[in-house]
């Protein structure tokens, strides 16, 4: 069963399914199923498509971290904090030794701030290895270390480290939750995967208090396409504008002047990049006018680039973006005190 799960899995991830889509399709082009083939490679390249330029995968992920939030307020008594396994990198710490976390660390975090918060309660590991060779060491027995840096006994804790799967980490946690009579416990585990915990926890007759953390999706994500960064939930064009020194005044695809500190994002529509560099050290890029640095100010005004006193060892560095094509222009130096960086 656990062998048939991983292949399952693998098999039906949206990239591993294009790809096989797209090799059966061409290979049925090549014999006599020119239109079977066709079509299917048509079903692979929109699959592709679908999970490299659009929010779809995010969308689908909020939904499933929705489904159980956190406890408000929090209860006021736990006999057992349980927290499933997967966040730490079992391989890399079998060659390297140390302690390495993946993305999924927050599942240790919480359960750590849970641990402060109930210091009467216990903490049940579950997981072991997870990996189809077998021989690497489980999260149950990396996390006794984790816990005794900050200050946790091994007594508090119980380890459950013979599960390779959700199922199996719920019928095996049901054996020692009754072993040890422990009864009003909480369920730490990432919030996407909490759906499916429940749902197992539940048919193995546990009630146990969903306590989701881990969140991939900012809760506001809403289908749509994503040119600008692939398969990232984000868009830089969404990001609050931010003033100050070391700013750099950038021209959005819709035509709107914002100042983001260091961000350099892609124009949307032209795959083009404005890059305003200015000396930090000595003086920064000034807006010919401060007043163009407000929203309400009108979009036909230029900014300037102000080189530094002395230039010597820094000089200010402006590349305009024409309308066809993106020019850059030589350093300040070179010619006149002053360059313009034009917009649209």
């Amino acid at each position: 069963m656990f062998l048939v799960s991983k292949i399952f899995w693998l098999v039906a991830q949206p990239l591993s399914l294009a790809f096989l889509a797209l090799v059966v399709g061409v290979l049925l082009m090549l014999g006599r199923f020119r239109r079977s083939g066709g079509t299917l490679s048509a079903f692979g390249l929109a699959v592709l498509f679908v999970t490299l330029f659009t929010t779809a995968g995010s969308y689908f992920l909020q939904i499933l971290e929705d489904r159980f939030p956190r406890p408000t307020p929090e209860p006021t008594e736990l006999a057992c904090i349980i927290v499933l396994g997967g966040a730490f990198e079992n391989v890399v710490m079998a060659s390297r030794g140390g302690m390495e976390l993946n993305q999924a660390a927050e599942r240790f975090v919480e359960t750590l701030r849970l641990a402060q918060a109930y210091p009467q309660a216990r903490i049940l590991v579950s997981g072991g290895d997870g990996s189809l060779s077998g021989i690497y060491e489980g999260d149950a027995h990396a996390s006794e270390n984790f816990f005794g840096t900050f200050g946790i006994g091994s007594d508090r804790l119980i380890r459950e480290g013979e599960s390779r799967t959700t199922f199996e980490n719920a019928r095996y946690t049901r054996d020692l939750l009754a072993k040890n009579g422990l009864e009003r416990c909480a369920l730490v585990t990432s919030a996407y995967h909490m759906p499916r915990s429940i749902g197992l926890f539940r048919a193995n007759g546990m009630e146990v208090t969903p306590w989701p953390t881990d969140y991939r999706t900012s809760g506001k994500v809403r289908l749509g396409f994503d040119f600008t960064s692939p398969r990232s939930t984000p868009n830089w064009r969404r990001r609050p504008p931010r003033s100050g020194p070391g700013s750099l005044p950038i021209i959005s695809s819709a035509g709107r002047r914002r100042c983001c500190r260091g961000s350099l994002p892609h124009v949307f529509f032209n795959r083009l990049r404005l890059e305003e560099t200015c000396s930090q050290a000595e003086q920064p890029c000034r807006s010919s006018n401060s007043s163009t640095m407000r929203a309400s100010q009108s979009l036909r005004r230029r900014a300037r680039c102000r080189p530094p006193a002395s230039s010597s060892t820094s000089s200010a560095i402006c590349f305009s973006l024409p309308r066809p094509v993106l020019a850059a222009a030589p350093s300040a130096t070179s010619f006149s005190a002053r360059r313009r960086c034009s917009g649209w």
